[in-house]
């Protein structure tokens, strides 16, 4: 990306028309699949690992810290737009909250990228970056003439975000999640688990195709390696697609569940993760139908109202009886 072009360059070709009609003829006979669950341990794990940040180097408070992170990043996904460098920032201080100092805040300095094996590459000033970014969040909206497809999208952002390093650290992990963002903006039933694995099973041709494409600063090859991993992805056998029971989990509950995950949060810590204000809302629409349902349990079941309370999944989901909706003022005052 020149200083004199904010616009990606890459070249259209028929095998990228052909992947992407493939794809999509491919999701619309996927309708009606339930979705995978991308917040799955093994997802995070090939995320994690894709970003570099399984290496022997990283402490263990370290990866559990990031493998929590990277869990309520993407439950959030449906609250993030692709087209806001708001978002984007917010994405990375989610992603690096409690690990950088410098989490959610674009890079302050001029600074060299080395591939590894060839010449360092000088990035874009530090001062420019938000116009950069700003030009390729209204190409992806407007392209040259039209928007071009969610698909082409999710790779150029993707080596985009890779060319810029717009923070100081973090990017290769902010770069795979803004083109699963854009996937999932476009059709959330899209098999984002699938295609994190099946970049993990391409991961050198996968890397080797980004540095050309950041070095010669043409994405072409890039987004052709995309692509196969998008077809890959959606091409499973039938007997494999599983359909949504008629008495599928409400949304909302699926969205506690996804940020609770496997760990033992407060009220406040949910509707953090929620991205809730409200706490009377949050406990009449989430909380309590949650417990009444056996989804989720109290750590301290013999006293609701403590400031000390905690809630966790519970480990085999059964109706319980209802929690009474009445608390006193000092329901979790400092949980």
């Amino acid at each position: 990306m020149k200083e004199k072009n904010l616009q990606p360059r890459y070249k259209l070709t028929d095998r990228m028309l052909g992947m992407t009609a493939e794809i999509t003829e491919a999701l619309a006979a996927m309708a009606g699949s339930e979705p995978e669950r991308t917040e799955s341990p093994a997802a995070i794990q090939d995320f994690l690992q894709l970003g570099g940040y399984l290496e022997e180097e990283q402490t263990q408070e370290t990866v559990k810290a990031l493998q929590q992170n990277v869990r309520r990043l993407l439950a959030r996904r449906g609250q993030l737009l692709p087209y806001r460098i708001n978002d984007l920032k917010l994405a990375h201080r989610i992603l690096w909250k409690g690990v950088l100092v410098s989490a959610g805040e674009f890079r302050g300095e001029n600074a060299l990228w080395n591939d590894g094996k060839k010449l360092a590459y000088a990035l874009p000033p530090a001062k420019r970056l938000p116009a950069y970014i700003e030009a390729l969040f209204i190409w992806e909206q407007q392209g040259k003439k039209t928007p071009p497809h969610p698909l082409i999208q999710a790779a150029v952002a993707g080596y985009a975000l890779e060319a810029l390093q717009p923070f100081s650290d973090g990017n290769r992990l902010i770069s795979l999640f803004w083109q699963t963002l854009i996937l999932y903006a476009w059709k959330p039933e899209f098999p984002l688990a699938r295609y994190l694995a099946a970049v993990k099973a391409r991961q050198e041709a996968y890397e080797e195709s980004l540095r050309e494409a950041v070095m010669e600063e043409k994405a072409t090859g890039f987004i052709e390696i995309v692509l196969s991993c998008c077809r890959e992805a959606v091409q499973q056998p039938d007997a494999e697609r599983v359909k949504k029971p008629a008495n599928d989990l409400p949304e909302i509950l699926q969205q506690l569940l996804d940020v609770l995950g496997q760990e033992t949060m407060s009220t406040r810590e949910l509707m953090e993760g929620l991205n809730l204000k409200h706490r009377p809302s949050f406990r009449s629409t989430y909380l309590l139908p949650a417990l009444n349902r056996g989804l989720i349990e109290m750590t301290i079941p013999e006293k609701p109202n403590s400031c000390r309370q905690r809630y966790k999944a519970s480990a085999a989901p059964a109706k319980t009886p209802a929690v009474p909706e009445k608390t006193d003022s000092r329901e979790e005052t400092d949980a």
